[in-house]
């Protein structure tokens, strides 16, 4: 597995099936720089994968099953798309925080090639 925050891409190909760990971390201390503000906790969570190219929504083609969480870690398994082969796609997390409060978060370094 990798890590979100020191990962560069993900790159799939034929045949994959790759876990990936993304890490939200709260802040340290009040109005400092985290994945989420201090003090908050993730309460559920919601991915979508879309095509860079057009703004498709893909996440079934992407994504093998359902996303899971532990702590401040969301854990996706992505798989070489069937249907839209090789490009460039992109995943949003849609965190919602234990006080209401939804963040949304972007990775858009996920590739599908054959070579």
């Amino acid at each position: 597995m990798s890590n979100f925050e020191d990962s560069g891409s993900i790159v799939l190909q034929p045949n994959d099936l790759i876990g990936f760990e993304f890490e939200f971390n709260a802040a340290t201390v009040p109005g400092g720089k985290g994945g989420i503000p201090y003090g908050r906790t993730i309460a559920s969570h919601t991915e979508v994968v879309y095509d860079n190219d057009t703004g498709t929504d893909v996440t079934s083609d992407i994504m093998d099953g359902t996303a899971t969480i532990s702590g401040e870690i969301i854990t996706v398994i992505f798989k070489y798309p069937v249907v839209n082969t090789n490009g460039r796609y992109k995943i949003t997390f849609f965190l919602v925080l234990d006080n209401g409060w939804v963040r949304q978060k972007d990775f858009d370094l996920i590739y599908a090639r054959t070579n």
